[in-house]
């Protein structure tokens, strides 16, 4: 069983689909009963929202170009 201590570490990748099927299961499992990571994902979710309504069309470009970037590095 998952802990706050070990999910809320995970909630961003969470959030993103960054993890694999094993963990996010556990991610999703420990959210049905823990209304505190619930409420910390919902704030990332807001936090994220936010910053992308923020972003000029040329920081967006900008910021897409660094993950292609990235992406053909890793």
């Amino acid at each position: 069983m998952l802990t706050c201590d070990r999910a809320v570490p995970l909630l961003d990748a969470f959030r993103t689909g960054e993890l694999d099927e094993l963990v996010r299961d556990q991610v999703a499992r420990h959210l049905e009963r823990c209304e505190g990571c619930c409420a910390d994902l919902s704030a990332l979710r807001q936090i994220a929202q936010a910053l992308r309504s923020c972003m000029t069309p040329a920081a967006q470009s900008l910021l897409s170009g660094v993950w292609s970037a990235l992406g053909d590095r890793i």
